[in-house]
């Protein structure tokens, strides 16, 4: 492949400014990422807990998250509000995967956040506009959903407050 001076000019530009992207400290993108791993590891603890031969699917079934999210769904194991805000999460990390300058907004938090109703409405007013704080607490409060389910899953523990579930 013979680069033409103007191609050679393209490369190097996209290259700077995948570099000045990687240098990025004040992005929220990072942590929403890593939030994003860190939730699909969760579903497929909870798909380890629930399915028999779980290894199947999850080495060989390259399931993307979508698909890990519906097959936890189906387990009836999460609580909706806590599928509906990943949902949400990953609706809003698929739009990233395509640009290569955007960043977290506060539309793109509130939707993440709105399943979960007047506790986030709370959470939003008692902190505003502040991005950084309202993305953190958010993601405890999601993390924190996610978390006490795959305990429950892991150890055997038998929540009645959900036995009237229908």
């Amino acid at each position: 492949m013979v680069a033409t001076k103007e191609a050679k000019r393209i490369i190097e530009q996209d290259v700077k400014e995948f570099a000045e992207i990687l240098k990025e400290r004040d992005s929220l993108i990072f942590p929403f990422i890593r939030f994003h791993l860190l939730t699909e590891n969760i579903l497929e603890r909870i798909a380890i807990c629930e399915l028999k031969r779980a290894d199947r699917i999850l080495d060989k079934g390259n399931l993307t998250y979508h698909q890990k999210l519906c097959l936890v769904d189906s387990f009836d194991v999460v609580e909706d509000i806590a599928l509906q805000a990943l949902k949400n999460l990953n609706t809003i990390r698929n739009k990233f995967a395509h640009t290569k300058t955007q960043n977290i907004s506060l539309d793109d938090i509130d939707r993440i956040g709105r399943p979960y109703g007047k506790t986030y409405s709370k959470l939003r007013g008692s902190l505003g506009n502040n991005l950084e704080k309202l993305i953190e607490r958010t993601f405890i409060l999601i993390f924190k959903d996610l978390v006490a389910c795959v305990y429950k899953l892991e150890h055997g523990v038998i929540d009645n407050s959900s036995s009237d579930k229908s």
